[in-house]
């Protein structure tokens, strides 16, 4: 990694984490998933209804956060109208 991978990946991992983990932390965490942590979220983000209690506690709008990056990301288009298209986020 050059000096500007490594700014971009600090300043991502703070924005996202609040602290930095280093690669080898992070590979063994991927390497501890598992099928049932991956269909367990997948339902928290994709069946609302089936969800005991809010993903934010009750706190906050509901509203999904949108954090782009990088290089062009204006080429993302129009996030909102995407996540509304696939009834993602909060209920009007």
């Amino acid at each position: 990694m050059d000096e500007t991978e490594l700014t971009s990946d600090l300043g991502r991992q703070f924005l996202t984490q609040g602290f930095k983990e280093s690669a080898a932390l992070m590979c063994s965490k991927v390497d501890d998933v598992t099928k049932a942590d991956v269909h367990r979220v997948a339902t928290r983000l994709f069946r609302p209804d089936s969800r005991k209690t809010p993903l934010n506690a009750g706190i906050g709008s509901g509203e999904p956060t949108i954090v782009a990056i990088g290089k062009n990301v204006e080429g993302l288009g129009d996030v909102r109208s995407i996540l509304r298209k696939w009834d993602l986020g909060a209920k009007q």
